[in-house]
């Protein structure tokens, strides 16, 4: 069993490793969605040539020491800009084959633009994982994920899913489906249809996350548990449908490093704009720097090591979300630790 004190050790050297890249790229930040409890704004657009050529730029100085890059592509809904992942992977591929490094990708996406031919041709891309959400039945999911014009988007999505089981290229696919007390009794319903009709191939997981009041304009018409006991009462009745029992509790010597954390990794916004974490993306403390044309990195160190309190303290918690340290945190006590993605 490892011992806190290696898993720390072995974090620290992860994240401030200067042979790993990861980016967290949004080459859009519109989408065609407008969730309930979305807490972004959609005040970006699609990312212009400068900026996608300063990605490119970024990566062609870094690939000569690389020995993992890794992209998770986000949004908005990325596939809106399925040209910019589709070149800023040609030029990954291309230069992983040159100097040997490993590279592979992630994709948060709502899937109603993933159908079969696309699903594939990320894949080709190295997309190794897509994370796709769910809310409940048709009824409940309707009317929680609608489309900017308003309409439903369940059947469009549950299309592409049963299209994408029967390819024959292998991702993995994590349906993120969320629970409320407004619709986690048709979660369970939802739980029933995906064991028959998706979970009997391996590729498909589930996983199950409360709706919070994540910032979004909407946030005070949000139907949320506020009691802690009845959310994890909740969500024990989902794991037993979808696992048929209670998962074992889950080692404690084992923790989490949010990706914020890690020194290796950035979020590059469309316009160029670089933060640490995706959720507070307004917040003026997660404005860290830009991306340059020429692939070089502006970066305000002042709140770029607020992200890294972390690793400064030593507390578990800030490492797993250093979200609510960063936003407030005081810098003038804590050291510099270089970001990582600068180094030639």
């Amino acid at each position: 069993m490892k011992s806190i004190d290696q898993g720390y050790t072995q974090a620290m050297r992860m994240s401030l490793a200067p042979n790993i890249l990861a980016l967290t790229v949004l080459p859009t930040e519109q989408c065609c969605f407008r969730c309930d409890y979305c807490y972004e704004d959609f005040e970006i657009g699609k990312m212009q040539r400068d900026v996608e050529s300063g990605i490119s730029n970024l990566m062609k100085t870094k690939a000569p020491s690389l020995s993992l890059l890794n992209v998770a592509w986000f949004g908005g809904e990325p596939l809106m800009a399925k040209d910019v992942i589709y070149r800023l992977s040609e030029t990954a591929l291309g230069l992983s084959k040159k100097h040997g490094f490993e590279f592979w990708s992630t994709m948060t996406t709502n899937a109603y633009l993933l159908d079969k031919q696309t699903y594939e041709k990320l894949v080709d891309y190295h997309v190794n994982s897509f994370q796709i959400t769910l809310d409940g039945i048709k009824a409940d999911h309707d009317s929680i994920r609608k489309r900017v014009d308003g309409e439903g988007t369940f059947d469009k999505i549950i299309e592409n899913l049963l299209a994408i089981k029967t390819s024959t290229h292998t991702a993995e696919i994590v349906l993120r489906v969320h629970y409320s007390p407004r619709n986690w009794r048709g979660v369970i319903t939802l739980v029933k249809w995906l064991k028959r009709n998706l979970l009997d191939d391996e590729r498909f997981s589930v996983m199950f996350r409360a709706v919070g009041k994540w910032g979004g304009s909407n946030d005070e018409n949000l139907e949320v548990f506020e009691d802690k006991l009845d959310m994890a009462n909740v969500e024990k009745i989902l794991l037993q449908e979808l696992l048929g029992e209670l998962p074992e509790k889950q080692d404690p010597d084992n923790f989490y490093v949010c990706y914020a954390s890690k020194a290796n990794n950035l979020v590059i916004r469309a316009n160029g704009g670089i933060a640490k974490c995706t959720v507070a993306l307004s917040h003026p403390n997660n404005d860290v720097g830009k991306i340059n044309p020429d692939g070089t990195l502006t970066i305000d160190q002042k709140h770029f090591k607020k992200w890294l309190i972390g690793f400064q303290t030593g507390d578990l918690k800030q490492l797993a979300c250093p979200a609510g340290a960063a936003l407030k945190t005081d810098t003038s006590s804590l050291k510099s630790i270089p970001v990582v993605a600068t180094a030639a």
